[in-house]
């Protein structure tokens, strides 16, 4: 995560979220719903939205287990 905002590439912050996913802690959700946010906004037409998504689900259904 300190790296996090020097990454450039959003394609890689997108992958980089589906790792935290994977990885994280359900303290991270709050940060992946605004990469969320900003990649809808900024990326419309895109499917950059789908690593924080994933990463979510990810979270959730380890936190339920």
């Amino acid at each position: 995560m300190k790296e996090y905002s020097n990454i450039r590439n959003e394609y890689l912050r997108s992958m980089l979220c589906l790792v935290i996913g994977f990885r994280g802690d359900v303290e991270m959700i709050p940060f992946l719903m605004k990469e969320t946010e900003r990649l809808e906004r900024m990326y419309p037409q895109e499917t950059y939205t789908q690593g924080p998504i994933l990463a979510i689900q990810e979270l959730a259904v380890g936190f339920l287990n």
